[in-house]
């Protein structure tokens, strides 16, 4: 039910602000130096930009939050204002604390998000000063009456989180393992041994999910001495077998699995100077073989490109220098279409706001490119930030997109936010424009002055969305990565990833729940790419092959060396039925 504005405002007024000045009392820092015995935290003013009618409450709602929190001395509230343009700072840092929160022991960031249903409050924890794991909570107010009670649970699992250790429970994993650990698991709890690094190599399903996952034969797998920053499946040379097409650098490979194992098949040379930061595979033109999509920069310009490959000559440029950031997208009611977007006027504007389908005019073997429709989506999504998906299986599409907080939003037809994720998604380290850390001091037609890069902001892509039908139920399926961020990393620009998976979530009536995974890949995943083997119906398996890129040494110590630039290419082959359910 949709929370009125007027009655909120009068509850507020009669309950809350009493509240406030009666009870609202942050601890004041210790004056002799001595570090306190309970654990402190700094609590950062909430991001109200998707609260909507509600944006109001940021303040009231954080004052409460704290009362509560420093309630009975058990945890140090601190009287330190941290707001988005501190935060902005902080994330802009090059390395360690600033001085304001060196002796504190969590940094807590909020959310406020205006959905259908009510009032969704979020909060995220970074553990500063005693190690630990990112912690994300979530509350959702349904309506008025509720608003307070919200808050105490918020306060109530938080307290939990920070004053009392967790206990590890270990699931119990059923079937006995393959060769190279490739049985199709079912565990209660897949996300606790995904934690302890119980399973690497393998697919995790959850028993009673709405879909069923199971692995077939041998995982094929490689590794190349070399950084692989994106990748996909397809069928690049039109024989009907798929192959793997990779990106490392300016080097373009393709793969093809041979017995146990990946065999590169053919490699091409792009121009060093591009920085790509998207590769995508489609069949746009209509001639029956995929087309390579890279949407890249050169410098400060947008410089994305298209090839193809043939038997006789193989790869061909089809078009290069094209000035839209490109990506292929399932739209509805248009099928597989091109989509781009364009980047600003002014030298630091590196995204213009507008997301458009491209027309493809293929008239004497060229490829030209004509702006078409703009897209009608929620403010401030970008090109790379979402997939469109019948979550729910009654015939509209969704939109399923990645925020600047790395969690996930679903919108409705009329774009009205329905619900946010309490987890973090689609991580990636993979940014828009030059390379950070390369600016000169006065800057050139090609590159950002000192200055300029200070003030830079940076965009960082999500990593890949997949919106699949995986088991022929009606309903879509997201495939997306999760990854483990250290702490700082998250606040700069630079990101640095300690280990992840790659997940299937489905819709169960309240929001996108976990329904598989593969094991915990050590390092930074780099891309993934699912591929359907067919349609199901009648309750068959469908089969399917989902390939992982990952840097095993990114984000540790090994990754110093000289020479530890290598990733690991695994191929999975999967077979999904509906689970029980869906029955």
């Amino acid at each position: 039910m949709a929370i009125g504005r007027v009655p909120f405002r009068l509850l507020l007024s009669v309950v809350l602000l009493p509240l406030l000045f009666c009870s609202l009392s942050f601890a004041a820092d210790a004056g002799s130096g001595e570090p306190p015995r309970e654990p402190s935290l700094v609590l950062a003013a909430f991001d109200s930009s998707a609260a909507g009618d509600f944006a109001y409450l940021g303040d009231s709602i954080r004052g409460m939050l704290a009362s509560r929190l420093a309630t009975g001395g058990r945890l140090r509230v601190l009287d330190r204002s941290i707001g988005e343009s501190e935060l902005a700072a902080l994330r802009q840092g090059e390395s360690g604390l600033p001085e304001s929160l060196a002796a504190v022991d969590y940094l807590a960031t909020g959310s406020i998000y205006a959905l259908a249903s009510g009032v969704n409050i979020q909060l995220t924890l970074y553990p500063l000063n005693k190690g630990g794991e990112i912690g994300n909570f979530s509350v959702l107010a349904r309506n008025p009456a509720v608003i307070l009670s919200a808050v105490e649970e918020l306060a109530t699992e938080i307290l939990a989180a920070t004053l009392q250790p967790k206990e590890a429970t270990t699931g119990q994993a059923d079937g006995d393992g393959a060769e190279g650990g490739l049985a199709g698991f079912v565990t209660a709890h897949p996300e606790i041994a995904y934690k302890q690094g119980q399973y690497s190599g393998t697919v995790i399903g959850i028993r009673d999910s709405l879909v069923q996952v199971q692995t077939k034969g041998m995982k094929r797998s490689t590794t190349i001495p070399r950084a692989i920053s994106a990748m996909a499946l397809g069928d690049l040379t039109g024989d009907g077998t798929e192959e793997m097409v990779t990106l490392a650098g300016s080097r373009l490979e393709v793969f093809r699995s041979v017995d146990r194992t990946l065999a590169s098949f053919v490699s091409y040379r792009l121009d060093p100077g591009l920085r790509i930061h998207a590769l995508n595979l489609a069949d746009l033109n209509g001639d029956g073989r995929v087309e390579i999509y890279l949407s890249a920069t050169d410098g400060l310009d947008v410089a994305s490109m298209v090839l193809a490959w043939q038997r006789q000559g193989g790869f061909t440029v089809l078009a290069e220098r094209l000035p839209w950031y490109l990506r292929p997208l399932s739209v509805p009611g248009a099928g597989w279409r091109l989509a781009g977007q364009e980047r600003g006027g002014e030298r630091l504007d590196l995204v213009r706001p507008g997301v458009f389908l491209l027309d493809i005019d293929t008239v004497d073997a060229g490829f030209r490119l004509s702006r078409g429709r703009q897209l009608p989506l929620p403010r401030g999504i970008n090109l790379f930030d979402f997939v469109y998906a019948d979550v729910d299986g009654d015939g509209g599409m969704e939109t399923v997109a990645v925020d600047r907080r790395e969690k996930l939003r679903l919108y409705g037809p009329d774009n009205q936010l329905l619900w946010v994720s309490r987890e973090s998604y689609a991580a990636s380290s993979t940014a828009l424009g030059p390379s950070m850390g390369m600016a000169s001091e006065r800057g050139t037609a090609g590159t950002l002055s000192v200055d300029e890069e200070a003030e830079r902001e940076t965009f960082f892509l999500p990593g890949r969305l997949q919106a699949v039908d995986v088991n022929g139920d009606g309903r879509d399926h997201l495939v997306v990565n999760q990854s483990e961020s250290t702490v700082l990393s998250f606040f700069h620009k630079l990101r640095s990833y300690e280990g992840g998976a790659v997940l299937g979530l489905a819709w169960d009536g309240e929001g996108l729940v976990e329904a598989w995974r593969t094991g915990n890949f050590r390092g930074y995943i780099a891309d993934h790419s699912l591929r359907l083997d067919g349609v199901a119906g009648d309750g068959q398996p469908l089969p399917a092959r989902l390939a992982v890129a990952h840097q095993p040494n990114r984000g540790s110590l090994v990754g110093l060396l000289p020479g530890s630039d290598e990733t690991e290419l695994a191929l999975y082959d999967l077979e999904f039925t509906p689970g029980v359910a869906a029955e």
